[in-house]
């Protein structure tokens, strides 16, 4: 039994315990197992997010260099953690692609310092190609490290820097969009759901003009801001908008469907 059936199995069974109805011999309507698949993203998340293994400490000095056009193909087993290093100039844009071959990866970037710039995890399985794409804010070193999202079987990834050219027009709004993230990931954390939501609606603007609504960016912007309105208390206008929205993402509603929007509980 793939793992498809055994998740409508239970999602029945969730639907049984809800005391959803439906006639003998038809399924359980989709609001009913769309909360169950929420259900099960709630907890996806938590032990993906919770429960991370400890990555092992590697010196800087002993990064590997990435050179354009030249991949490097790693093993990565449970606990390690790989680190490779870049030379940009201020207002540079970079672009690497992480190729996962049975493994699922994360991938953060550190300036000088050690303040880190972002963190890459959108391939939601352990084969796909991690995107990371971001405008230097200043001349220096940078620190890619690559280690693995929770406890899982070793694997391979091939890393390769993609693109090197000064910063576009596009470029930086697309940078935009990462700071507001992250500015709205950590006003999130300290309950100010309101700034939060703000935040991510704008990020959420900026990316459907710039790379229109169908795709994973996109898609989880609409999660952010479902979980937003929700921890708001505005349960139905969270789940009128990701629930319209989503027709727009309906190619990737497949691979996103551990990390659905909370809404759906509802």
């Amino acid at each position: 039994m793939d793992h498809r059936n055994r998740s409508a199995i239970t999602a029945s069974a969730w639907c049984d315990n809800q005391g959803a109805a439906r006639a003998p011999g038809e399924n359980y309507d989709s609001s009913c197992t769309q909360n169950w698949l929420h259900v099960s993203s709630c907890s996806h998340n938590f032990l993906a997010h919770n429960f991370l293994l400890p990555a092992q400490a590697q010196n800087p000095s002993e990064a590997t260099p990435l050179e354009l056009g030249k991949p490097i193909m790693r093993s990565l087993d449970n606990g390690q953690e790989h680190s490779y290093q870049l030379s940009l100039s201020a207002g540079q844009y970079a672009a690497i692609g992480v190729m996962q071959q049975g493994v699922d990866v994360q991938v953060q970037v550190f300036a000088l310092h050690g303040k880190q710039v972002t963190e890459y995890d959108g391939a939601w399985e352990t084969n796909g190609e991690e995107s990371i794409e971001f405008v230097a804010a200043t001349s220096g070193q940078y620190l890619l490290k690559v280690s693995m999202t929770r406890q899982q079987m070793a694997g391979n990834y091939e890393i390769q820097l993609k693109a090197l050219r000064v910063a576009d027009a596009k470029d930086k709004s697309l940078e935009e969009v990462q700071v507001l993230k992250r500015t709205a990931n950590a006003l999130s954390r300290e309950a100010k759901h309101k700034e939060a939501l703000t935040l991510y609606e704008q990020s959420l603007t900026i990316i459907e003009r710039e790379m229109g609504n169908d795709n994973l960016e996109y898609a989880a912007i609409l999660s952010k801001i479902s979980d937003e309105l929700m921890r708001l208390g505005e349960f139905a206008k969270a789940e009128q908008f990701v629930c319209g929205q989503l027709l727009y993402t309906r190619n990737f509603y497949a691979k996103a469907i551990w990390r659905l929007p909370m809404c759906c509980v509802l």
